[in-house]
């Protein structure tokens, strides 16, 4: 894959048309766009600080932070990080990953959706697959998801559908109004002392609210609650179990399987391999580039010809190139597999933490007192088996070691981490 590099402002407009393959996409703080593609295979062209370009196969993006990003269509997955304006996208065939990016709207992706730290508003017309969203400043607006929502920690308002269950853990509500509907279950975990104006539908005439002052039970197929002040509208319509409870109240510290603390932990080392995996990467550079440097003086001391001495270099720097890709898609690889296994680790432990819920919503808890009129529903289906992870590579053991090594984690985060990889190789 060769390089190709356009100098633009810190703020260039990127307009992307179809990308037949999967596209990477990512900020940095240089005003340059940089795009690793088949040269045979990419349409690249740039005016009035804009640039245009189309691929027809896999393609690798660097640019500015400040840069507007426009998407029409990728053809397969699609990743994006570190921006600071907003992101349009029209349509991803396959999984969409956001990570530390602005506002971000998309129309339709046939994939699953993974959104961690987005800092501004999260919209999207329709996911075909699951959507976990965490850490979003704005507000979530979500026309369809057809398998399973979640939600942790939405600064704004949420309205949002999903085929499958909803799940939300919000540590505050500073939206305008919460409208979620879901033909699966729906289990909110709130703040215990938030005022709301409740208006719940539970198609299983099933609804749990667990918020103080008095927690409570109601077979019945709609309620209508206010809490506190009222002074925040939460609508609710579920074909299964409602459930409300405060934050807090399903573990004991805030490290618990599922837990948002997980997450941002995963998310930290995440951050640290990538960041040391560039830094190995300007390592390799700067070497290419000294040994270049000195084929050039060998070859001037020598006595070859001018045009012999260029026909050497350029042979030399295309072998270079081609070690470089290849480190790099190495190194890029080794990355991948271990957020790859972050993320199983941590949806395993959501699947955990989720089921633990349903055994807890089928135990009878007379606690309650007289408001406990019936028998509890009888227990969930067993979930589906879980294809078995990758094992951990020895690459990954080392990366973490020397992070260890440098000082850039600590010794129960190394140890911690290297669990979970053992755990996901068994």
């Amino acid at each position: 894959m060769a390089r190709q590099t356009i100098s633009t402002s810190l703020t260039p407009d990127c307009i992307l048309g179809i990308i037949q393959g999967d596209l990477r996409v990512k900020g940095w703080d240089l005003p340059q766009v940089a795009v690793q593609a088949d040269a045979e295979l990419l349409d690249l062209s740039e005016a009035e600080d804009t640039v245009r370009l189309s691929c027809r196969g896999d393609c690798e993006i660097r640019l500015p932070y400040g840069a507007v990003l426009e998407i029409e269509t990728v053809q397969g997955d699609l990743q994006i990080k570190l921006l600071e304006e907003s992101a349009s996208i029209g349509l991803v065939q396959g999984q969409l990953r956001l990570r530390n990016v602005a506002g971000v709207r998309a129309g339709q992706v046939n994939g699953d959706v993974s959104a961690r730290s987005v800092n501004g508003d999260l919209e999207i017309g329709l996911v075909q697959g699951e959507l976990q969203a965490s850490q979003v400043e704005g507000d979530v607006q979500v026309g369809q998801v057809q398998g399973d929502l979640t939600l942790q920690s939405v600064s704004g308002a949420i309205q949002a559908m999903a085929n499958g269950d909803a799940r939300l853990q919000l540590n505050a509500l500073d939206g305008e109004s919460y409208q979620v509907k879901a033909r699966g279950d729906v289990q909110c975990r709130l703040p215990a002392e938030a005022g709301l104006r409740l208006s719940l539908l539970s198609r299983k005439r099933s609804i749990k609210v667990s918020l103080p002052p008095q927690p409570r039970r109601y077979d019945q197929e709609a309620l209508e609650l206010e809490l506190g002040d009222g002074a925040v509208d939460f609508s609710i319509e579920a074909g299964g179990d409602i459930l409300l409870a405060p934050m807090g109240a399903e573990r004991r510290t805030g490290w618990e399987p599922g837990s948002p603390q997980m997450a941002d932990y995963n998310e930290q080392i995440a951050r640290q391999v990538e960041a040391q995996i560039e830094q190995q990467m300007e390592e390799v550079t700067r070497r290419m580039q000294t040994q270049m440097e000195n084929l050039s003086e060998m070859l001037s001391r020598t006595g070859f010809s001018s045009e012999d001495s260029e026909r050497i270099i350029e042979q030399a720097l295309r072998m270079s190139e081609r070690e470089t890709a290849r480190a790099q898609e190495k190194m890029r690889r080794a990355q991948e597999k271990l957020e790859r296994k972050l993320e199983e680790t941590q949806r395993k432990a959501e699947l955990q933490a989720r089921a633990a819920e349903r055994r807890n919503w089928t135990r009878p808890r007379h606690t309650w007192g007289r408001n406990w009129t019936t028998s509890p529903p009888g227990p969930p289906p067993a979930p589906a088996p879980e294809p078995a992870p990758e094992p951990a590579s020895e690459e990954e053991r080392l990366i973490i070691l020397r992070m260890l090594e440098q000082k850039k984690i600590t010794p129960e985060e190394a140890d911690s981490l290297l669990a979970a990889l053992e755990d996901q190789g068994e």
